[in-house]
């Protein structure tokens, strides 16, 4: 029997993070185009609900962190400029997918940068269906490092 927090979504969501890993494993250009998709998609519902739903960045990260350097500064900086963080945040997402996308000179940074922001929601826990961002940063990491031209099986 499973434990009352791990449902349906949080099976998903980590199923879904491996299948991400995977693909961006075989096939990196797919993978960075997964990865960019899913960027802009969470850019796109970030700055949905900075707008409309403040709060949802309050509640539920504040309670479900682990550090409690996260904690703090959730109940206390953050909270009294949610909407401008929110937004931020919202910006940065759309800037790691645009990179993505882009490619070239600008693909290290974007790869860098969706690895580190995927590994900072880490302590965040069951929250964000943990350790679904470790998962999504391996595959991510995997695009950054593939040989130029891979999109076979490797050998």
């Amino acid at each position: 029997m499973l434990p009352t927090q791990i449902s349906q979504p949080w099976i998903l969501a980590n199923a879904a993070s491996l299948l991400m890993c995977v693909v961006a494993y075989l096939w990196p250009r797919a993978g960075r185009a997964l990865f960019a998709a899913l960027f802009f998609i969470t850019a796109a519902a970030t700055g949905y609900l900075a707008l409309t739903q403040p709060w949802f960045f309050i509640a539920g990260p504040a309670d479900a962190a682990r550090l409690v350097l996260y904690r703090e500064f959730i109940l206390g900086f953050f909270r009294a400029h949610v909407v401008a963080f929110a937004l931020a945040l919202a910006l940065l997402l759309f800037l790691i997918g645009l990179a993505l996308v882009l490619g070239d000179a600008l693909l290290p940074i974007g790869l860098t940068a969706g690895v580190v922001f995927l590994a900072l929601l880490a302590p965040f826990g069951i929250w964000v269906a943990f350790p679904a961002p470790l998962l999504l940063a391996l595959g991510l990491a995997c695009v950054r490092v593939a040989p130029e031209g891979r999109e076979g099986r490797p050998r």
